[in-house]
């Protein structure tokens, strides 16, 4: 996920233990899921969250 989002491991670590991602990464991450939600485009295959927070 680091790659995609243009991050370091550090960053997605950090948000995936519940801190709030901030600046550029936040309103990043914040367009991404207005635009999955609204349908405009759409997660590959296999690429949702399992249950434990990592991609499947």
């Amino acid at each position: 996920m680091a790659e995609f989002v243009g991050c370091d491991q550090a960053t997605v670590s950090r948000i995936e233990r519940g801190q709030e991602p901030s600046g550029p990464v936040g309103r990043m991450l914040e367009v991404l899921l207005a635009e999955v939600t609204a349908g405009r485009i759409k997660p590959k295959p296999g690429s949702a969250p399992s249950e434990h927070g990592a991609a499947a």
